[in-house]
């Protein structure tokens, strides 16, 4: 993994950790150690001359937490590999001291959904995060944290860049890529952010339009009404609602399916066809959802492809399960057309 270096203070092998370790402690070294192996990679942060947490990585898989230092260490010690050992910020070191990584969603960018939608999306729901993408020639890390950017890495061919410039060129990063979001928990908790990196102008704009890796032909925003009185021969669907990670789905498209549970903050329902169907309502077309209590928010239905389809199942954004106080595992009902407009 990428981090921003401050200084650097050694670059060389990594059988050359030990060796170097006693200088760190004796200066209270701040910073981290970046070694590098054939399998995989790990960064060691050093915080007043002692280590206080690892991370690993390889390909699109990363761990985070202080049970990873003594493995880091022993495999320098016996491995050939390089290493190289720089300070970080103080921001930095507290991004990931005490964290744990959460949670993982993996996309693909493209026209719809670019870098810069995808980090604005993550900014503006204050989500502590780091977000990942690789490109054919390059690859780009920015470290989020309550709507601000802690720090940013990018690098292209031969040139580094980090802080507000790799910021910049990471977002403005054009074509398809693989962009990979590890969510971070536990730690100081996040109040107000500083960021220590200035975003380009139009960053976090308030009127943004949210990602939409799925558009609807006509979103709804998400509205709570007291239930509306029961249309004659309405067609209804019970269903219950689930995680995109739920192996009972069988998502033809899994990445994409869990990039739009974790990012889209429109009111949307992803159901399979035969939910669909059983509803009479097309691919983004509106209806109800009737939750327990009675309560009725007015959504916009997209279709989720999947290998076989049961018509029992429904995926809710993060935010809207937020919004509407259900969890995975409430049974709701599904109804065509709007809860506060007629249906005709």
């Amino acid at each position: 993994m990428l981090v921003p270096s401050k200084q650097v203070i050694f670059e060389g092998l990594s059988r050359d950790y030990y060796a170097r370790q006693k200088e760190l402690a004796s200066s209270g070294f701040s910073g981290c150690v970046r070694l590098v192996f054939a399998d995989f990679e790990g960064v060691i942060i050093y915080e007043a001359g002692q280590p206080v947490t690892a991370v690993e990585e390889s390909g699109t898989w990363m761990a985070l937490g202080d049970e990873l230092i003594a493995p880091l260490e022993n495999k320098a010690a016996v491995t050939d590999g390089s290493m190289a050992i720089y300070t970080l910020s103080p921001d930095m070191i507290d991004f990931f001291a005490g964290r744990k990584i959460s949670g993982t969603v993996e996309t693909e960018t493209g026209p719809l959904l670019g870098t810069r939608a995808l980090v604005d999306n993550l900014l503006r729901d204050r989500s502590v995060c780091i977000f990942k993408a690789r490109g054919p020639s390059w690859v780009g890390y920015a470290f989020l944290a309550a709507g601000g950017v802690i720090d940013a890495v990018y690098a292209a061919g031969r040139e580094t860049l980090d802080g507000v410039r790799a910021a910049t060129a990471l977002k403005q990063a054009a074509g398809r890529a693989t962009a990979v979001i590890y969510f971070l928990e536990g730690g100081i908790p996040y109040v107000t952010v500083t960021p220590s990196v200035a975003m380009p102008p139009g960053a976090v704009p308030a009127a943004t339009a949210p990602v939409e890796v799925l558009r609807p032909s006509a979103p709804a925003e998400t509205v709570i009404a007291e239930p509306a009185a029961a249309e004659s021969a309405m067609p209804t669907v019970d269903v219950t609602i689930t995680l995109a990670a739920d192996r009972a789905l069988q998502p033809l498209h899994p990445s994409k399916l869990a990039a739009v549970e974790a990012l889209e903050d429109r009111g949307v329902v992803l159901a399979d066809g035969l939910t669909l169907e059983r509803l009479g309502v097309q691919d983004g077309g509106p209806a109800s959802l009737v939750i327990p209590g009675g309560n009725v928010a007015q959504v916009t239905l997209l279709k989720m492809d999947l290998l076989a389809e049961t018509g029992r199942l429904v995926v809710l954004p993060r935010k809207l399960r937020r919004r509407l106080s259900v969890v995975p595992g409430t049974i709701v009902t599904l109804k065509p057309g709007s809860a506060l407009v007629p249906v005709r």
